[in-house]
């Protein structure tokens, strides 16, 4: 029997993505995807979202948050958690990820 997606624990899915390739530790400001140990930066847009891991709160369906795993226009692969919906951090480069026409 196979477990839904959603009730598998955020910590399985960084394990399972780390072990496909996406070993960068990304995060995301305004106007970049940024690699927290290199420092390197891209747009967001030039970002192809190859995977994603979304959960809602326990206890408040409002408090959600997604795993990403992302790959960049260099072939860097990492993974970026952050908040999505109405109160999402940073929600316009978040909505531009992977964008950009191919």
């Amino acid at each position: 029997m196979t477990t839904p997606d959603e009730l598998v624990p955020t910590s399985t899915k960084e394990r399972e993505f780390e072990d496909a390739g996406f070993t960068h530790n990304l995060s995301l400001t305004e106007t970049a995807v940024v690699d927290v140990d290199t420092g390197a930066e891209w747009d967001p847009a030039e970002v192809r979202i190859v995977h994603e891991h979304r959960v809602e709160g326990a206890t408040d369906p409002a408090d959600e948050s997604v795993l990403l795993a992302l790959e960049a226009p260099d072939g860097t692969r990492g993974t970026l958690a952050t908040s999505y919906g109405p109160a999402a951090e940073h929600g316009e480069a978040l909505r531009r990820l992977g964008t950009a026409s191919a």
